[in-house]
């Protein structure tokens, strides 16, 4: 009767090894990959000529609301600083992070793992928004940007699909 827990026992420890063995190199490429979501540095003067071109990047702008209101940079799209929330098309492409000077290197991390995920390729803009504008570089005030209702003129569109006549214009 001694036989059977002896046979367990046996099995038991063979079905660990073995898992142990399967598992082990599994980890290690996950940590590998968690490792290899890097963004690589990218001067203003680059991203200068980047905006330039036909198809320019998607600028992010990790940092919080009332810093991206006060000062973004143009074309500039708010993400806020959690990448959980933020979910690209799987398209991938080109991204750059805007941040503040020096960066928070975790916060970093998070989206470059992210975004990397989606398969982007990840920037962030060497210096922050603040080498940007040090460098006299044009920036977005988005406090100012806010339409105020009565301050500005509207087209109302009556007439033009009745009758082909312009329509009015009220100030």
């Amino acid at each position: 009767m001694q036989q059977p827990p002896r046979i367990f026992c046996r099995r038991s420890i063979m079905i660990l090894m073995t898992s142990w063995i399967f598992v082990v190199p599994l980890m290690g490429q996950a940590s590998a990959q968690v490792k290899s979501a890097k963004w690589q540095d990218i001067s203003p003067q680059v991203l200068a000529e980047k905006l330039r071109q036909d198809q320019p990047l998607l600028l992010l702008d990790i940092r919080d609301r009332t810093h991206y209101e006060i000062t973004s940079l143009p074309g500039a799209v708010f993400a806020g600083s959690d990448p959980r929330g933020y979910l690209p098309n799987a398209k991938g492409g080109e991204v750059v992070l805007v941040t503040t000077s020096p960066p928070q290197q975790q916060q970093l991390q998070q989206w470059s793992a992210r975004l990397i995920d989606f398969h982007f390729q990840v920037f962030v803009l060497k210096g922050g928004i603040q080498l940007w504008q040090q460098q006299g570089r044009p920036v977005m005030h988005r406090l100012q940007s806010y339409v105020i209702p009565g301050t500005v003129p509207f087209v109302i569109p009556r007439g033009l699909c009745e009758s082909n006549k312009p329509a009015q214009e009220f100030h």
